[in-house]
């Protein structure tokens, strides 16, 4: 793949929401489980992932495909009065994605790249409450990411083979959040959206660690749950998430090829994707 000795890192909804803007708030909002306030949910979902990599402004390469994801959320966001507010959320993410890139000498190749991780997060903050039925978050959180980049071997349409090789990240970030929340009788509607910066990121490949710098990054979700017989049953959610690194510093290992210096290239990774909540 390519490297010059670099190393590669990586709705009609709309309705349901005039309905419950408008809707009026009537008596407590509770999970499947009673509790006043808690929601807890697993969820199942489907990402459309993108990944690409920049060297100088130039491209070398993109990954682009479906992952699928598997995860668990617990949270007071139901919560109708203004206090603290609380989440905390394991996902485990899986897949396959198309590689479009090239070799050291800028050779076009196409594979496959194999993505596994673990994503863990808590956040806690504030709600304000509105004068009519809305209120409005603010949090802070703290996360672990952890994932592995399999990038399968190839041949060139020459027929050169080509090695993959794999890669091991992981990053622990911040996360600051705004939300509204639009509570209805029937559908209930949490909207939040920040910023997030990866405080820390290691890439182990090929026996070296490189630390590619992270940048403020953009994410939004929009949720929507049910209310059955005044209990939280069900929901969906979409999302947008952005996660940004700069170049990292160049390292040097041994090789076959004997000493060489590699680096991570700028790189970008943008998740959107939708999810599937049953809350018990």
């Amino acid at each position: 793949m390519n490297k010059k000795f670099t190393v590669s890192l990586f709705c009609s909804l709309a309705a349901m929401v005039a309905s419950t803007t408008t809707a009026s708030a009537v008596g407590t909002w509770s999970g499947r489980n009673g509790t006043e306030d808690i929601r807890a949910s697993l969820s199942l979902g489907v990402q459309n992932f993108y990944w690409d990599e920049y060297d100088d402004g130039d491209k070398l390469l993109d990954e682009t495909g479906l992952l699928y994801q598997i995860g668990f959320e617990y949270d007071n966001f139901n919560m109708r009065d203004a206090g603290t507010v609380y989440s905390v959320k394991v996902a485990y993410t899986d897949g396959s994605v198309d590689y479009d890139g090239q070799t050291q000498t800028g050779t076009p190749i196409t594979t496959d790249t194999k993505y596994r991780g673990w994503d863990m997060e808590f956040n806690v903050g504030k709600r304000f409450k509105s004068s009519g039925s809305n209120s409005y978050d603010l949090l802070a959180g703290l996360g672990y990411d952890s994932w592995t980049r399999d990038i399968e071997s190839t041949y060139t349409s020459g027929g050169t083979r080509v090695s993959g090789y794999e890669e091991d990240y992981t990053m622990i970030y911040l996360r600051l959040t705004g939300g509204i929340n639009m509570p209805g009788t029937n559908w209930s509607n949490h909207v939040h959206g920040g910023v997030k910066y990866p405080l820390q990121t290691d890439e182990d490949v090929w026996g070296t660690t490189l630390n590619p710098e992270g940048k403020v990054s953009p994410f939004i979700e929009w949720r929507i749950d049910a209310m059955d017989a005044g209990k939280v049953s069900y929901g969906f959610s979409v999302y947008y998430e952005e996660t940004r690194f700069d170049e990292s510093d160049t390292e040097y290992t041994n090789t076959s090829l004997g000493v060489v210096g590699i680096y991570q290239p700028e790189s970008n990774r943008k998740e959107t994707g939708v999810r599937f909540h049953y809350n018990f």
